[in-house]
């Protein structure tokens, strides 16, 4: 027993050697390099090819070759070693300045600084060459962005995605750490087509995808609107609690209450409700909803006039639509009381998909137009009542806007 045990000691010992022999060690320390002002290299400026832990070379004389290294906004190069591999190691650290700034409240970009060295290390600096370390720790290439999206969304509670983010140094239970920073939710301002607003952010690691932080920064209730099924076609209503719908694939029907109970219907009954459903938004007899367009200098439509055009006395009413809007569709309660109707912006989305859309109801009595919140839909399905409004959101998910209930109270979704 005793000489097995030397003899597994042994065989640790030499593992645990290869393994370390296995490791690219340094044979240089301290490479002279010299940092240069970006303003030195103004063909750099606004250059999109840069991104994070990525060397190039952009000039080089009779005697220094100059490289542009991309780093996390709050990383700057310590030192610079020579692998045994006759690879460059650039080492980094947090800008002291930096140190006890949180990376959650930062979105700032990917920056570059400009080194410079003696050009026989020119090969060493070389894409499939040059290698990043953390302290003692080398790191392995980062994961793709799409995979760290992926590991991030896992963790996520908001069906919007900012498009803001990030690649920072931060530390992780006293350790140092490269991650990516994924910041999701929206404003105060912005109905996301959910009945919660969720603003927060996800650090995963840039190495494995593994989550170092997840954090909340506000979670609130919000009136009038609901997710109330997935992967479902809105068609329109059967009556004020009912709704027509059809699978995702446009194969079966069927009807749906405010309980999210489903009953099958035949493709014919479906016709048949969806036509009564489309004579009950059908404008008041003798009136017509009138837009005039024109196009901006983004060349995209917007709306220039809009009113309604009643036959006999009542003439022409006037309906104030924000600037660099377009009206695309619109609908009557069944009272004819009321036109409902939505607006695109006249210009590119901005990645605003849940937004995008503004639904408005316009009072034919008094004339007050009323904002009821944005929607990622341009086409909307109110109920026979005109107390609830439904909609289908990018992901194919079925919501249902509460209108009566926001008209009634003041809605924080503008």
């Amino acid at each position: 027993m005793k000489k097995r045990g030397i003899l597994a000691l042994m065989l640790i010992g030499l593992f645990l050697t290869g393994c370390k022999q296995a490791e690219p060690s340094i044979v240089q320390q301290g490479i002279d390099f010299t940092l240069l002002p970006g303003s030195d290299f103004p063909d750099l400026e606004g250059d999109t090819d840069i991104s994070g832990l990525q060397v190039r070379i952009i000039r080089e004389d009779s005697n220094r070759a100059y490289f542009a290294v991309g780093l996390p906004y709050n990383a700057q190069i310590e030192n610079i070693n020579l692998l045994k591999d006759n690879r460059a190691l650039i080492n980094l650290m947090l800008k002291p300045e930096l140190e006890r700034s949180d990376p959650f409240l930062s979105l700032s970009p990917v920056y570059y600084q400009v080194v410079s060295v003696d050009k026989k290390y020119k090969k060493c600096f070389e894409k499939e060459k040059v290698a990043f370390s953390l302290g003692t720790e080398i790191l392995k290439p980062l994961i793709e962005y799409t995979s760290a999206l992926k590991h991030a969304r896992d963790h996520m509670e908001a069906d919007f995605l900012s498009t803001m983010d990030c690649l920072a140094l931060m530390k992780v239970d006293g350790v140092l750490r490269l991650a990516y920073i994924f910041f999701f939710g929206d404003g105060e301002n912005i109905n996301r087509a959910g009945d919660e607003l969720v603003q927060g952010a996800a650090a995963v690691d840039s190495q494995n995808g593994q989550l170092l932080e997840y954090r909340i920064f506000k979670r609130k209730q919000l009136p009038g609107v609901h997710r109330h099924g997935d992967a479902i076609n809105i068609k329109g209503w059967k009556d004020a609690n009912t709704l027509v719908v059809s699978a995702v694939d446009g194969g079966e029907f069927y009807l749906m209450d405010m309980g999210k109970t489903k009953k099958n219907i035949s493709k014919d009954q479906a016709e048949d409700y969806i036509g009564q459903y489309i004579r009950t938004m059908a404008p008041p007899t003798g009136c017509e909803f009138v837009i005039r367009t024109e196009t901006n200098d983004l060349g995209f439509v917007y709306t220039a006039d809009a009113y309604l055009e009643y036959s006999g006395p009542r003439g022409r009413i006037d309906i104030e639509v924000d600037p660099n809007v377009n009206v695309v569709t619109h609908g009557w309660d069944k009272s004819n009381k009321a036109l409902y109707f939505t607006t695109e912006m006249a210009e590119p989305s901005y990645g605003n998909d849940w937004t995008y859309y503004t639904l408005w109801r316009f009072d034919i009595e008094n004339r007050a137009l009323i904002k009821m919140g944005g929607i990622p839909s341009e086409e909307v399905f109110l109920s026979p009542d005109g107390l609830k409004a439904a909609y289908n959101g990018p992901d194919g998910g079925l919501f249902i806007m509460n209108t009566g209930k926001l008209l009634n109270k003041e809605p924080i979704l503008k």
